[in-house]
């Protein structure tokens, strides 16, 4: 699977007017204290957890120890997104996570150009 698109969900604080796409390499995929709760290290956040236990499943974005931007997900999607992560990281593939703000969707690739 070359890419695992995902277009779900609303946004909290969605704002109205046009946001840029964030593109951001995932420097690590680790998990927490939690079952089916993980965290992506990258340097555009201060944190991003990937959370399928939760009653809300999605990713979410963290900035200034603030929650930015939640994506929502359903629980196979999550599932998906887990297993693409977790296998990257095993066979050490590249990710690059870009996040649509507009949308509120998020795209992950194997792109290393452009991905900043």
């Amino acid at each position: 699977m070359k890419k695992l698109i995902i277009l779900i969900g609303l946004s909290v604080g969605m704002n109205a007017y046009a946001e840029p796409i964030f593109r951001m390499p995932v420097k690590d995929y680790v998990p927490t204290e939690l079952d089916f709760m993980y965290e992506l290290k990258t340097d555009n956040y201060d944190k991003v957890t990937l959370d399928c236990m939760g009653f809300i499943k999605g990713m979410r974005f963290y900035y200034n120890g603030m929650e930015e931007r939640l994506v929502y997900m359903e629980e196979d999607v999550c599932d998906e997104v887990n297993n693409y992560l977790q296998t990257s990281k095993d066979n050490k593939e590249p990710v690059c996570l870009e996040l649509d703000a507009n949308e509120n969707s998020i795209l992950f690739s194997r792109k290393t150009t452009d991905c900043q």
